[in-house]
């Protein structure tokens, strides 16, 4: 693929675009732009070996949600919120030369970040340049930089962070961060193994999502994991009272 994969732009009076179950493999350029106007849903799809950004929100009047999508093995940034507004739920970016993802300094950026995975590998993870942030229930790992705020509004708590040069730069941890190891199944694989401080020490976010990166439901045994996935199985059963009566 030479260039831009999808643009989409001028979406007004059509309602939302929902883009879903696809790759985007092989660039030389962005995996997706998002220009003016657009009000886009991007969902259960996959970005992998671009040169460029997987996916760039560049317009004021744009806006979009992404939820169960993964960037993987990318010479750009896995996401660049370069303007508009922006909803993130069990994302993965991992392996990415550029840095994880970038909330660009103008006034109309406004970003929530709810159970993502990202490790790039270099570079900086969640780099805020200004606008709105808030980041929660997410693993930041493999980076130089975890979390940096440069400007802009910033909520953030509930996130772990792993192998960070800097954890934080310009702003500091919250009250119920956790600096440990999230013990990934594998170098390739990150999803939390057993034992992981990663598994039910999430908050409840369920008026975000309902769901993981796999589908599955979240949350299981009633609380919320950190991360893009949610450990376990959902109980096939559901437990009642049992109550015995002695015979006459």
């Amino acid at each position: 693929m030479s260039g831009t994969g999808i643009t989409v732009k001028n979406t007004t009076g059509l309602g939302s675009v929902l883009i879903e179950q696809c790759t985007i493999t092989g660039g030389t350029g962005a995996g997706i732009v998002i220009n003016q106007n657009a009000t886009v849903t991007l969902q259960d799809s996959v970005f992998v070996n671009l040169k460029g950004d997987a996916i760039r929100l560049a317009w004021p009047n744009s806006s979009l949600l992404l939820t169960r999508c993964s960037v993987e093995s990318t010479t750009g940034l896995a996401l660049d919120i370069d303007r508009g507004a922006a909803t993130v739920t069990n994302f993965l970016a991992r392996d990415c030369a550029a840095g994880g993802i970038r909330v660009g300094t103008h006034s109309s950026v406004n970003v929530r970040i709810v159970n993502a995975t990202i490790a790039p590998g270099s570079g900086i993870a969640i780099n805020q340049a200004g606008g709105i942030l808030a980041l929660h229930n997410s693993i930041i790992a493999q980076a130089t930089d975890g979390l940096r705020r440069a400007s802009g509004t910033t909520s953030h708590d509930y996130n772990l962070y792993f192998q960070c040069v800097n954890p934080y730069v310009g702003i500091t941890a919250a009250a119920q961060d956790l600096q440990a190891d999230p013990m990934f199944t594998s170098s390739t694989n990150l999803r939390p193994d057993v034992g992981s401080p990663a598994i039910d020490s999430g908050a409840d976010m369920s008026a975000f999502t309902t769901t993981d990166l796999d589908r599955k439901t979240r949350p299981i045994n009633k609380l919320f994991d950190r991360g893009c996935y949610e450990f376990g199985t959902a109980p096939s059963l559901r437990i009642i009272k049992w109550e015995e009566t002695s015979p006459d």
